[in-house]
């Protein structure tokens, strides 16, 4: 009698070609996300998805809107974008058009004689800016009813199918998700059920998937004083306790099934210091390097984290 494969197992020899192609590619790493101090560190693979965490006010939300316009500049990837917090949807498209561009949107307004007109974008910066993210991003804002894990999902199958194929999807934030817990369920089990949904979900449409997820209440180490820079007085500037995957709130699981785990971190106590953009896990070797803090100087101007002081928009136009 003909033995058969048990459906899921595999014999090593099925794979006899895929492995002689890859001894000749090698380990290949993901796409760049667009920053040179990044390469080796953070890359950008399909199939895979990526939790992103910070404290409130960290940029943790912005960081990855450049993310997504570096990718769609330097590799032509498209996204979907599912952002409650960043609403409405035509504010979000301005601030996209400014990291696009690196300059201000709209125009010049005689309340900051500071800003001269060349911070401001051209009309013709700005159509090509509009364009560009016409081209690359889609946005979904599923009804009250409906922004569940389900619904959320349904909405993205449509859109990749009917109109719009996409290379990467960010839920911006995770928190805001209509959460239906099966009764007995306790929340660790419910969080893993979710994001093994998701994993499925990156996996069968061959797109990488973003989180960004809230932590927990922060623990308050102190607060320092410094001198506002608009006025002769001093500011209180909390201090908090540096967090981990581990205080995103939720569960343990964030850590422990993601493939990569970001962290961005601000110094509110000294805002012209860089943040740091801390890659807390990597699965996979090739992909990046886990345990590295990687420093970016954020741009107030123009919503752009950029690799060295001298490329904010204040500095570029002295």
């Amino acid at each position: 009698m003909e033995d058969k494969l048990l459906k899921g197992a595999y014999p090593a020899e099925e794979f006899a070609d895929e492995i002689d192609a890859l001894r000749t590619t090698g380990l290949q790493p993901g796409a760049s996300i667009g920053w040179k101090v990044f390469n080796g560190v953070y890359t950008i693979p399909k199939g895979q998805w990526s939790v992103v965490t910070g404290l409130s006010s960290s940029g943790k939300s912005t960081w990855l809107d450049n993310v997504m316009v570096n990718m769609a500049r330097e590799h032509g990837w498209k996204f979907l974008v599912c952002s409650p917090e960043n609403q409405p949807i035509q504010r979000h498209i301005a601030s996209l058009m400014e990291i696009y561009v690196g300059k201000k949107f709209g125009l010049p307004d005689p309340k900051y004689p500071g800003r001269p007109d060349t911070m401001y974008m051209s009309v013709e910066e700005h159509r090509l800016a509009y364009a560009f993210v016409c081209k690359h991003f889609y946005f979904i804002n599923p009804p009250e009813t409906e922004f569940t894990i389900d619904g959320i999902q349904k909405i993205a199958n449509k859109v990749y199918e009917d109109f719009f194929q996409f290379d990467g999807m960010v839920l911006d934030p995770y928190n805001e998700i209509e959460h239906k817990r099966p009764r007995g369920m306790n929340e660790s089990d419910y969080v893993a059920t979710v994001l093994h949904s998701f994993r499925d979900f990156a996996r069968r449409l061959h797109i990488h998937f973003w989180f960004v997820a809230h932590p927990t209440k922060p623990v308050r180490l102190a607060v320092k004083y410094q001198k506002s820079d608009l006025e002769n007085e001093d500011v209180r500037k909390p201090v908090y306790q540096k967090i981990t995957l581990f205080d995103v709130s939720g569960s343990s699981n964030w850590k422990s099934q993601c493939d990569f785990g970001i962290i961005v971190h601000r110094n509110l106590a000294d805002l012209a210091a860089p943040s740091l953009i801390e890659i807390e896990k990597v699965r996979f070797r090739e992909n990046g390097q886990q345990g590295t803090e990687v420093p970016l100087y954020y741009d107030t101007l123009c919503n752009r984290f950029v690799e060295h002081p001298d490329d904010l928009l204040i500095n570029r136009r002295r």
